[in-house]
């Protein structure tokens, strides 16, 4: 039962942190911690936080005076790992951290945990590191598929994060804050299989996502819009950014003097990139996306809860007895569920469920229980079952499973 506004929003950040760790996961990405919060210890440090904070800005935003006097400022978007690293056998090639960041908009002006999460990599080699940079584009296809959202790959302006190669993916939403131009073959076309071979040549997979026009209105090019994209494929909308990639090149190694042996014994220059997911704003993003006049209608795999079930007549031994029945017996099968066992009204219960907007509702009251039956509501569409209460357990806990996974 949900206590306070709000109280859901931690479990869809939880899940939606999941869906992008099982993808870096299969792509071999080792998780690491990384302080936020560091020393200015040398010129590039001190560079990059005075093109974020310069003086006449409105200020650091966060600074901690440590034991020793020192002070530690907030780093949204500290591009470097802990530890010394001295050849190619010792330095891993990508990792993933997950934690709270700051919007690189308005001079990080404000810390924003909507701006949530950071991933930060390391190859070495251009080769290797564009190969990187293209495997984790076509990972975000998927990650974002597997959510049930339609994110879109769009050339984006680096900021002062800098490197010479960037994607914004956006979400289409009416309430983005962002106008985007794009080709409407993007919108209609599907995320990389399954099946995708992460260490295959991965080109062709970005060629296709990146041939036709997409831009966010900082790389718009009217022009080439116009003449690129036929008028009846051109898709003028707004967009909610959930995440972005960048490749930095040696833009940071180098002036840090970051270097390993290679296996030639010659020393190299390391590559390197940042690749962001916004998994706190996700849950915002994924509610303008999709919603219908009810509510929200969460997809199964970021949904707070995946079934509601609804006591009709809370109080009643029988009908107590039977939904207390089905909550059981779904947790037992690893469903995630919710149950409405107040003394509100039916009518005001089905609201309610609709706006929270679980995926699926089922619907046990006194005449269904005399008759042995539930109803099954699936929130997308509205469709509505009436079934034995058996099948209708059955049928909901393998359309949850088969959901779980969108790609």
């Amino acid at each position: 039962r949900e206590l306070g506004a709000g109280a859901f929003v931690g479990v869809v950040v939880q899940h939606g942190q999941a869906r992008p760790r099982q993808l870096f996961v299969e792509i071999g990405a080792d998780a690491v911690a990384i302080l936020v919060a560091g020393l200015e210890v040398d010129q590039t440090d001190l560079e990059r936080r005075h093109r974020y904070w310069p003086d006449d800005a409105v200020g650091v935003v966060v600074g901690l005076d440590d034991r020793a006097r020192q002070t530690r400022y907030a780093d949204p978007v500290r591009p470097h790992l802990q530890g010394n690293h001295a050849s190619v056998r010792t330095l891993h090639a990508t990792s993933h951290w997950f934690g709270i960041l700051g919007a690189e908009e308005e001079n990080m002006a404000d810390l924003d945990a909507a701006r949530g999460h950071l991933f930060v990599f390391r190859d070495f080699g251009v080769e290797f590191g564009r190969m990187s940079y293209n495997r984790m584009f076509t990972s975000y296809l998927r990650t974002f598929a597997r959510m049930g959202l339609k994110a879109i790959p769009m050339a984006a302006d680096s900021g002062p994060i800098g490197g010479d190669m960037s994607h914004e993916f956006i979400i289409l939403a009416d309430t983005g804050e962002s106008q985007v131009f794009c080709h409407k073959d993007l919108i209609e076309g599907s995320a990389p299989p399954i099946d995708t071979d992460y260490d295959s040549d991965l080109s062709p997979i970005i060629k296709r996502w990146t041939s036709m026009y997409a831009a966010t209105d900082e790389k718009h090019d009217a022009a080439k819009f116009d003449a690129d994209v036929p008028k009846d494929k051109q898709v003028t909308a707004r967009g909610i950014e959930v995440g972005h990639i960048f490749f930095f090149g040696t833009k940071y190694s180098e002036p840090m003097g970051c270097k390993v042996q290679g296996p030639d014994g010659q020393m190299i220059t390391v590559q390197m990139g940042s690749y962001g997911v916004g998994v706190s704003r996700l849950a915002g993003a994924i509610i303008e996306a999709c919603h219908d006049d009810a509510g929200i209608v969460w997809p199964v795999p970021v949904a707070p809860f995946e079934v509601g079930v609804i006591n009709l007549k809370a109080g009643d031994k029988d009908t107590d007895a039977a939904a207390n029945d089905l909550y059981k017996k779904l947790e037992s099968a690893g469903i995630e569920v919710l149950l409405d066992d107040t003394d509100e009204r039916a009518g005001g219960k089905f609201a309610t469920m609709d706006l929270i907007g679980l995926p699926y509702q089922l619907i046990v009251g006194p005449k269904g229980v005399k008759a042995g039956e539930a109803e099954i509501k699936t929130r997308a569409g509205g469709l509505r079952e009436t079934l034995p209460s058996d099948a209708a357990l059955n049928r909901v806990i393998a359309e949850v499973k088969s959901r779980r996974m969108l790609a």
